[in-house]
């Protein structure tokens, strides 16, 4: 009884179970978590995600690829860095869905397209949270390098040859139907993000409210949404790792990309793990290199208030 009982299955539904007991008891600080979440979607997620994911539906439907000699894995890694996590899964799923790449590229494609945004990294934490852009451009530094070092690490040992591109010389696409789709799938697509975001923050209000009880499970907003868990911590190796970790947000915005497929997730999860270590090796060793004061990043946290639900705060 009590192996069936941790079976995902039962485990997922017995955690909505108890999620739904919470909202009945305590519905002000679902209340919270969901105004901070509708807040955050319409104030970074909105404005970051949708022109970008718009314009990039946009020119990978074009065909404009095929015309160059530009590598396809390599655009959409080029991509995923600098439009942002939820970006690269979306562009992957694009080129799987136009048979660019099978199931196993995709798979692995995942591995190193899924990364925070420079925006992100250094406004948000850097500036943002540790009142330093330079230890955000290290940390977007050592977040670029672990990716590209999977990368590198997946094409010696795993990689497999590009599939021919369809030759679209002879037929000219239909621009306007291109934007119109574009649209209306960059809308979905974001929208998708922030339910999922909205959700997730209305988790993280019960957590930190529990949290000032029983300190230990506080932990779990480290798992849960890579916004809230960056912001509750001030070692800079931790936070590196989150970056590349992700949280179960981020997760579960991937994983909807690729639902009835056969893409395989497994690799996707280890690589979190992955290149979050790699991560903080690599800011080790930049730290040490341009002798950045980590004591100063550590006292100048204050930005927790700001992403904190109500009043609640972490000791």
């Amino acid at each position: 009884m009590l192996k069936r009982f941790f079976k995902p299955l039962y485990l997922c539904v017995f955690i909505a179970i108890v999620f739904l007991s919470l909202l009945i008891v305590s519905p002000q600080k679902c209340k919270d978590g969901t105004a901070y979440g509708i807040m955050l979607s319409g104030s970074v997620i909105i404005p970051s995600f949708l022109p970008f994911t718009v314009c990039v539906l946009f020119i990978l439907r074009t065909g404009i690829l095929d015309k160059t000699r530009l590598n396809d894995k390599f655009a959409v890694m080029i991509m995923s860095f600098i439009g942002g996590y939820p970006l690269g899964a979306k562009t992957v799923n694009e080129m799987y869905r136009q048979n660019r790449i099978n199931e196993k590229d995709a798979g692995l494609m995942l591995c190193y397209c899924v990364n925070a945004g420079p925006s992100f990294i250094i406004s948000a934490v850097g500036a943002g949270m540790l009142n330093s852009k330079e230890v955000g451009y290290i940390l977007l530094i050592s977040h670029i390098t672990a990716s590209l070092i999977t990368a590198f690490i997946i094409k010696i040992f795993f990689g497999t040859k590009e599939k021919n591109k369809k030759d679209r010389s002879n037929s000219l696409p239909v621009l306007s139907d291109i934007f119109v789709s574009s649209v209306a799938e960059g809308a979905s697509a974001v929208f998708s993000i922030c339910t999922f975001v909205v959700l997730f923050c209305a988790i993280n209000s019960y957590i930190l409210s529990f949290a000032q009880k029983f300190h230990t499970i506080k932990y779990l907003v480290f798992v849960t949404e890579v916004t809230t868990a960056t912001a509750y911590t001030k070692n800079i190796y931790l936070i590196s790792f989150l970056l590349c970790f992700g949280g179960l947000c981020i997760w579960c915005q991937v994983f909807s990309c690729f639902a009835n497929t056969k893409v395989k997730m497994l690799p996707f999860i280890i690589s979190r793990f992955f290149n979050g270590l790699l991560s903080c090796v690599i800011v080790y060793i930049i730290v040490k290199i341009t002798n950045v004061s980590l004591p100063t990043i550590s006292n100048s946290f204050n930005f927790s208030k700001k992403l904190s639900f109500s009043s609640l705060e972490l000791s």
